[in-house]
């Protein structure tokens, strides 16, 4: 019950503080977790009596399937090609990865690694050169007159797809940039 959210030392500070009179809002702000998770550890508590801290739940589950040195590799895969499907990771380590799942491994790239997949952004239409081409247009043009202007035709062209590309999934470091050309896909 409390296993996952807090550990030992945490619950033991609720209880002190409680003990000592804190409010519940004052506890939880304390102690970095939600009113709900300090309400729960102070019913446990009641429930041993004498204010015991009440001790994690025994983690049900099996042994885990990769080792450290097994997801070190996974990791070093998807940073080396952020469109890397788990299918090809296992295959990438038919070895390593005999006995591990698909599933699993997307398991330990969103869970354990923190690198979670996203749909692929577009790169931006208009590059750095474009842009201070406009910007150069806006600067030479800015004193015209409303006549000079008005001698001027702009036509626009535009170009429309009817087929729609298939979504791609990319997976990055949390704090990266999304736009980052390693981790967007070509416009259109």
């Amino acid at each position: 019950m409390f296993g996952i959210t807090t550990n030992v030392g945490e619950r033991t500070r609720v209880v002190a503080l409680r003990e000592e009179g804190g409010e519940i809002n004052v506890i939880a702000a304390r102690v970095g977790r939600g009113r709900a998770t300090v309400i729960r550890i102070l019913a446990a508590s009641r429930r041993l009596g004498d204010n015991q801290v009440p001790t994690p739940k025994v983690r049900l589950g099996g042994k885990k399937k990769t080792s450290n040195r097994t997801d070190t590799l996974i990791r070093r895969s998807v940073i080396k090609n952020p469109f890397v499907t788990s299918i090809e990771i296992k295959k990438e380590y038919p070895e390593l990865l005999r006995d591990v799942s698909e599933r699993t491994v997307r398991y330990r790239l969103h869970h354990d690694l923190n690198l979670r997949a996203h749909r692929a952004a577009r790169k931006p239409t208009l590059t750095k050169e474009m842009k201070r081409k406009r910007l150069e247009f806006c600067a030479k043009y800015k004193d015209w007159t409303l006549d000079q202007w008005k001698k001027v035709i702009f036509s626009d062209e535009s170009t429309f797809r009817c087929v729609r590309q298939s979504a791609r999934t990319v997976r990055h470091p949390p704090k990266s940039n999304r736009y980052d050309p390693r981790y967007t896909l070509a416009p259109g």
